[in-house]
This record gives structure tokens, C-alpha cells and sequence, in this order.
């Protein structure tokens, strides 16, 4: 519940508080973190041999469509597309575990499978999503020390990118001990009138 109030008065603050260009990638990011605890909330259910109020298969399906949302989000602004490749990669990772979990029979899931859940979520705030506020950071700051803070992100963005991969190589090793890295087998084929809609309305969106 503590979790759940926190991310509620984050999507408050960020529709009133956050530089207007970047609002609805904030409030993004909490859908996706939301969705993230659901997860490991689930999955921990199932492991403790009890029955969950939410389905995996749904969470999954949304996590993917908040996914979606923050990729057309960065890509269509001038100041983040940097970011976008190596944004793309991170997220990738995760639903990529995701899908895994979520076509494993409820007997198959075992408390590291929790684990990783949480694994997942720090790799998303600590380094997927925080590539990105540090250019908003930058780009937004204001008040006297105003020139001070793009100083440090613009030297702490040096780095950053470096970290960044370096963390998801990890967190893949780290996916691919828990049996949840995909092969081509994993994936449904694709519908492609369903795929031909989603790339006009993704092009409509960019536009």
C-alpha cells in the first residue's frame, strides 16, 4: 500500500510539477514501475502456493503497452532521441524476461524468479530510466546553481553510458541463469495487419 501511495502522489506531482515537454514521460514511468511491483507481487503469490488477484498474462500485455508509450515518448523528442538506442536495449531486456515468466506454468515459477523481478525494476529506475532524466535534467535545470547542475550532468552523462551498458550485459547474464532469455521459438509470428496498424500509428504519433 506505501508503494502504491508513493507512485500515486508521484503521477500527482509530475502532472502539476513536471517541465510540460516531459509530463507524460514522467507519468509513463510510473505506469511501468506500478506494473512492475504488480509482477513481483504476483509471481510471489504463485510461489508461496496461494492464489493472485491479478493476472501475469495482463500485467505482461500492459507493461508492453507502457513500454510502447515511453519509446514514442523519447524518440519523439529532439533532446532524448540519444537516449532512445540504449533506452530500447534496457526495456527490451525486461519484457524479454517478462515473456518468459508469463509462458512458465504457475509450478514452474521458484522465489528467484522474484528475485529477478526486483532485479528488473532496479535496472529499470537506477539505469534505463535515469539515462534519460539526466539529459531532462540538464536540459530543464533552473535557479542559481541552475549552471552548476548541467556542469554535473554533462560530466556524469560522460560515464553514464558506459554504466548503462555495462549493467545490461549483466542484468542479461543475470536473466539467462533464471532460464529467461527467449529464443525465436518464444515469440508469437507476427499478425501483420496488426503490425502494418501499429507502425501507422506509431508514425502518426512521431508526426
Amino acid at each position: 500500500m506505501w508503494y502504491q501511495r508513493t507512485m500515486r502522489f508521484l503521477q500527482n506531482f509530475y502532472l502539476e510539477h513536471a517541465p510540460a515537454a516531459y509530463r507524460d514521460l514522467y507519468v509513463q514511468s510510473t505506469h511501468l514501475r506500478t506494473r512492475l511491483r504488480d509482477v513481483e507481487t504476483v509471481v510471489k503469490t504463485i510461489t508461496e502456493g496461494e492464489q493472485p488477484t491479478q493476472s501475469l498474462d495482463e500485467l505482461v500485455d500492459g507493461i508492453g503497452l507502457d513500454v510502447s508509450d515511453l519509446h514514442c515518448s523519447i524518440q519523439s523528442s529532439e533532446d532524448l532521441q540519444a537516449t532512445f538506442d540504449d533506452f530500447v536495449r534496457g526495456t527490451d531486456l525486461i519484457e524479454d524476461g517478462l515473456l518468459m515468466l508469463s509462458n512458465r506454468s504457475p509450478d514452474e515459477l521458484e522465489p528467484g524468479h522474484v528475485e529477478t523481478v526486483q532485479s528488473m525494476q532496479e535496472f529499470f529506475f537506477y539505469y534505463v530510466w535515469r539515462y534519460p532524466c539526466l539529459y531532462i535534467s540538464r536540459e530543464t535545470a533552473t535557479g542559481p546553481s541552475a549552471e552548476s547542475l548541467r556542469s554535473d550532468r554533462t560530466d556524469r552523462l560522460a560515464d553514464f553510458e558506459d554504466e548503462l551498458q555495462e549493467e545490461a550485459d549483466r542484468f542479461e547474464r543475470e536473466l539467462a541463469q533464471a532460464g529467461l532469455i527467449p529464443d525465436y521459438t518464444d515469440y508469437s509470428p507476427p499478425d501483420d495487419d496488426v503490425t502494418e496498424t501499429i507502425s501507422s500509428l506509431a508514425d502518426n504519433y512521431i508526426e
